[in-house]
């Protein structure tokens, strides 16, 4: 497990924690996991000067040529979590998980989605009805936005289905690829 404190601005205690060696024991944020969401959590909240500690399970991927290459990734399964998961039945699969620091987005093809506005609402499934969410796609739009803003998200000219849904002047829709320094912002 990676353990990370971010660094709190002129603050005294944390130089002191720092230079003992050990983690202070008391945090006003508690961030678990440095993928997408944590790290972009992580790198919101920082300015912010509070005391922040961001928990990943796993430890930094080794920089090498595979990790840039399809098919050992995607293919070859070579960063995948050796981990057995139980379904409920007790039989065992094979979860295609990374633990890295940085998540899952260290492996998962640089595309990020956003849900539909009907995927808020109630949806009808062969095995039953979905509730529609308590929020709306209007309440996550401008956080959408934002968080592409700040990954460096470029749309995908071929899909022009969520124009009509998306902030003016942001240039977002159905389907994104996050740009290298987006990936590298949140340590990918």
């Amino acid at each position: 497990m990676a353990l990370a404190q971010l660094p709190r601005r002129n603050d005294a205690r944390h130089a002191q924690h720092r230079d003992r060696g050990r983690a202070s024991e008391h945090y006003d944020v508690i961030i678990v996991g440095s993928g997408a969401g944590g790290g972009t959590l992580a790198h919101t909240l920082a300015p912010s000067g509070k005391r922040i500690l961001l928990l990943e399970r796993g430890n930094f991927l080794t920089r090498e040529p595979d990790n840039w290459q399809p098919g050992p990734v995607f293919v070859d399964g070579k960063y995948i979590s050796p981990d057995t998961w139980y379904d409920a039945d007790g039989k065992p699969f094979q979860p295609q998980v990374h633990y890295f620091v940085g998540g899952a987005t260290k492996l998962y093809g640089a595309a990020l989605y956003r849900l539909r506005p009907q995927d808020f609402g109630e949806i009808q499934h062969a095995d039953g009805l979905s509730p529609a969410w308590p929020l709306s796609y209007d309440d996550f739009e401008p956080w959408y936005t934002q968080a592409e803003w700040l990954l460096g998200v470029r749309r995908r000219w071929s899909f022009d289905l969520y124009l009509q849904h998306t902030s003016p002047g942001s240039a977002q829709e159905a389907s994104w690829i996050m740009s290298f320094e987006g990936m590298l912002l949140i340590g990918c």
